[in-house]
């Protein structure tokens, strides 16, 4: 009779490679009943975020005197021996392990059963598979969500609902902890001549970001793009002499496919931060026209709207970005008329006598000498485009995933860019493990105007319930 191994981490976030384990509970079971029980907090050596303390109430505090991995690697070892490993949503869980024994030089590997999966064909009938919606369903008494015991027992309860079914369980082989959606083309030679084109036949026809490498490995472009393979074919096709340079120092391309375009966006501008690839010499300009104020001999705050590369004077301050001319004009105009500024005093240069908006009671009266340029700048200064605070609760921004079953998600708290990650739609309604998923990422005012840009022509988000806030 086989002996099951069921395991849950918690962790200080969603990458397995980048992230720490900070609690894991084994219990073993033999289909029947529980045979022995092991559980720990872990010191990760690293902080341990507010928003992980939030979920799963584990603090640095806590771990401080805790073992770390290494000293528990045995008892993992020991425990899992000849045993079945079993997780709700076990790529997960494994992965995490997995790579903690990379670390120490070792290879972990075992047979994996998935409890998402087995439930999934168990019991088709259910809208969801998450945890916390079978918790639900089942009616399991849980004390502590996001508790590794906790879940553990979750998940032995809903696993022996599973083999009540009597369904073959069929453990797949072993689960590898690479990801599909990042594949390798290795072109063998450097030349333009010799450079073999059909391999670049195997580039997927998908939204994603693409890297070319020279001879060492390193990278030195970066790219996103709707249709990966169309676009790389096209640099080797460039007569230009930006695509001969790629021509000619490429000899490897890697790609990673996101499904949706404002993921990939937000993917490309992280990576060339991060790598800065020498080809990418001339930053992407996503919003190249800017509202922009400067002071009137007068002392009154004028306002313009002009391309970028145009305005080089440093008292002419940038006030907001935007994708095209006619986009500044409308949104000028639009705070204008809420802060009743005056109209000689932007668009254009200034004009002599009272405005039309003057005639109508909408301007103060600063172009006639009504209003002092104290006054008038008081309000001049609240114009500015907030973004995402106009959104007064927290959320997730969702985009197309690589399959029908993912979703790209981008958290915002209190109109801040927090991260993105890939969660699962089924556990959409439940919000179950969906912090996990998150990459965090430094707030960024251009990364809030691309999801602002997103946000007005695709409404799709959903608001976090204050419970998980």
């Amino acid at each position: 009779m086989p002996i099951y191994a069921i395991i849950d981490i918690e962790t200080t976030g969603g990458s397995a490679v980048r992230d720490r384990i900070i609690e894991i509970a084994i219990v073993l079971h033999d289909g029947t009943k529980i045979v022995d029980s092991f559980e720990t907090l872990i010191f990760p050596a690293c902080t341990i975020s507010a928003q992980i303390t939030k979920i799963t109430t584990i603090t640095n505090e806590m771990v401080e005197n805790a073992p770390q991995f290494q000293e528990v690697a045995q008892k993992i070892v020991e425990m899992t021996e000849n045993t079945i490993f079993v997780a709700h949503n076990a790529t997960f869980d494994y992965g995490f392990i997995v790579e903690e024994f990379k670390r120490l030089g070792y290879t972990y590997e075992k047979e994996v059963l998935c409890t998402v999966k087995l439930s999934r064909r168990a019991f088709p009938h259910l809208s969801s598979h998450s945890l916390e919606n079978l918790i639900h369903h089942f009616n399991i008494k849980v004390k502590s969500r996001h508790r590794a015991m906790a879940d553990v027992i979750a998940t032995i309860d809903v696993f022996e609902h599973i083999l009540k079914q009597k369904i073959d369980l069929k453990p797949p082989l072993k689960t590898s902890t690479k990801k599909e959606s990042k594949k390798i083309v290795k072109p063998s030679n450097a030349s333009i001549v010799d450079f073999p084109i059909e391999k670049l036949r195997h580039l997927p026809r998908a939204c994603g970001v693409y890297y070319l490498h020279d001879s060492t490995g390193k990278i030195v472009f970066i790219k996103q793009s709707i249709d990966i393979q169309r676009s790389v074919f096209e640099h080797f096709s460039d007569a230009s002499s930006k695509g001969l340079e790629i021509q000619v120092l490429v000899q490897e391309v890697t790609y990673q496919v996101t499904g949706g375009k404002l993921t990939a966006t937000l993917i490309e501008w992280h990576e060339i931060q991060r790598f800065r690839p020498i080809l990418n010499t001339k930053p992407r300009e996503y919003f190249p026209y800017g509202v922009f104020k400067y002071q009137n001999q007068k002392g009154f705050t004028h306002f313009f709207v002009a391309k970028k590369s145009l305005v080089t004077d440093p008292l002419q301050v940038l006030c907001a970005t935007f994708a095209s001319h006619q986009e500044g004009v409308a949104f000028l105009k639009n705070q204008m008329d809420a802060l009743e500024l005056c109209e000689h005093f932007a668009y254009t240069y200034e004009r002599k006598g009272a405005c039309f908006g003057h005639f109508t009671g909408r301007c103060k009266g600063a172009c006639v000498g009504e209003e002092s340029a104290e006054d008038y700048n008081q309000r001049a200064n609240l114009l500015k485009n907030d973004l995402l605070s106009e959104y007064y609760f927290d959320f997730f921004v969702l985009d197309e995933g690589k399959t029908e079953a993912d979703c790209n998600l981008i958290l915002i708290e209190n109109g801040q860019y927090r991260g993105y990650g890939t969660g699962k739609r089924d556990d959409l309604k439940s919000f179950d493990d969906l912090f996990y998923t998150i990459i965090p990422h430094p707030d960024n005012e251009l990364v809030r105007q691309l999801i602002h840009e997103h946000l007005k022509q695709n409404k799709h988000f959903i608001e976090i319930p204050t419970i998980f806030i």
